[in-house]
């Protein structure tokens, strides 16, 4: 997902350019563009295949990224995290084995939403998962946490921790903040957006289409809150602008 928002702004760049009309520019952008782009990956695979830092020994055996989309179409949890799938993959050995078991079952999961036509509605509720939680899924899943209710700051604690007898404190404050920074983020939306602007809400959409294709947890937008926050100041800035003009006009 660190990707996404180099995609936004490369998106960005090729569009104000060619709205600009200046073709040249926009061929040396992208040349230069495509050029970083390899050089980078192709140093970067060179480095790995020859660092001693952290060994990699059985590269043959990856998790590949169909089995990510696999995951994401299952309607038991609505692309979330399932353990039938996870050891599902995980019984076959290399990583082309795994990508050849999970194709079948992409094709069969996709295949029978489409013709019972409950695709969208699928989508709807994954989406409906991924934004609907202030607290991002705290507490929630995995056991590899130990919570002491009983000493240090019991009172923070006790509003802060998953199980605290004031925890719903926090649930109310968390998603009052999500969603009026949702709401906001609407605001910068208008035909002479800034590019800034228009960076933020693509990295949005880039994420959202993201998590639509493969698992998802609302946990995996915390990386992207500044780009959240960043949007719903361009979006209160938006709707000061706005009243202001509205008032002129009155």
């Amino acid at each position: 997902t660190a990707v996404i928002l180099w995609i936004a702004y490369v998106i960005i760049q090729v569009l104000y350019l060619f709205r600009q009309k200046k073709r040249l520019h926009l061929l040396l952008y992208l040349l230069i563009f495509g050029v970083c782009f390899w050089g980078l990956n192709a140093g970067w695979s060179a480095y790995k295949q020859r660092q001693n830092v952290l060994p990699v020994y059985y590269s043959n055996v990856s998790v590949p990224m169909t089995h990510f989309i696999m995951m994401g179409l299952n309607q038991e949890t609505y692309g979330a995290y399932l353990t039938e799938d996870a050891l599902y993959t995980e019984s076959f050995l290399t990583t082309q084995d795994k990508m050849e078991a999970n194709m079948p079952v992409i094709r069969q999961r996709l295949g029978q939403m489409l013709s019972e036509g409950t695709y969208l509605n699928f989508l709807y509720n994954k989406l409906n998962r991924v934004y609907c939680e202030g607290d991002f899924f705290w507490g929630k899943e995995g056991n590899f946490a130990s919570f002491d209710y009983e000493n240090g700051h019991t009172f923070i604690k006790s509003i802060y921790y998953p199980e605290g007898s004031r925890h719903g404190i926090y649930l109310y404050v968390t998603q009052g903040i999500w969603v009026a920074a949702l709401l906001l983020a609407t605001g910068g939306w208008n035909s002479k957006m800034r590019e800034d602007c228009t960076l933020a809400h693509l990295t949005i959409i880039g994420i959202t289409l993201f998590l639509l294709i493969f698992e998802m947890r609302s946990r995996y937008l915390i990386p992207f809150l500044p780009i959240f926050s960043a949007a719903a100041v361009f979006g209160l800035e938006g709707y000061v602008t706005m009243k202001e003009i509205r008032r002129k006009t009155l």
